[in-house]
């Protein structure tokens, strides 16, 4: 169990197109798949993030509907192979740039493994998983953000139970 200690009032932790970026929280000991370094897969944090719904994000998706129907149109025609790849969901171009860094007040190195941006009924969520999880001796963890490779400002500090 995870228990924030401190925070942005609000959880906003960093801005990209005019779309706030929120903290929504994180989750201890989720399994990942195999990856490189983790042949076997393993068990990790996962960090939550979403894009506020608004104007920006309202007028995003209204694009992206628009152009996959126009897609869907293609691949229904003479010419399917025309139709290319599926338009990208306008979350992914957004959220992949906010990234974060894990640190414990015991200095464990937390890598990321795994992954998953948007998607259907998810459009605007991301979810990111470091390696490993927490130690038991791990009472702290701190979640900084990073934006385009430049830090926030914003940090969280989350109470390992």
């Amino acid at each position: 169990m995870a228990t924030i200690v401190s925070a942005p009032a609000n959880l906003i932790v960093g801005k990209v197109d005019g779309i706030d970026i929120r903290f929504v929280g994180v989750e201890f000991n989720v399994d990942f798949p195999s990856c490189p370094g983790h042949p076997q897969g393993g068990r990790g944090a996962r960090i939550k993030t979403d894009g506020i719904r608004g104007e920006e994000t309202f007028r995003r998706d209204q694009q992206f509907l628009q152009a996959f129907e126009e897609w869907g149109n293609k691949r229904r025609g003479p010419n399917p192979e025309l139709a290319g790849e599926p338009p990208t969901m306008p979350a992914i171009p957004v959220l992949e740039r906010v990234q974060v860094t894990l640190t414990d007040d015991v200095g464990t190195l937390y890598r990321r493994v795994a992954g998953q941006v948007a998607g259907t009924s998810t459009e605007w969520d991301a979810a990111w998983t470091y390696a490993p999880t927490p130690p038991d001796t791990a009472d702290t963890l701190t979640v900084r953000f990073i934006l385009d490779d430049e830090a926030t400002g914003a940090e969280c500090q989350i109470r390992i139970d």
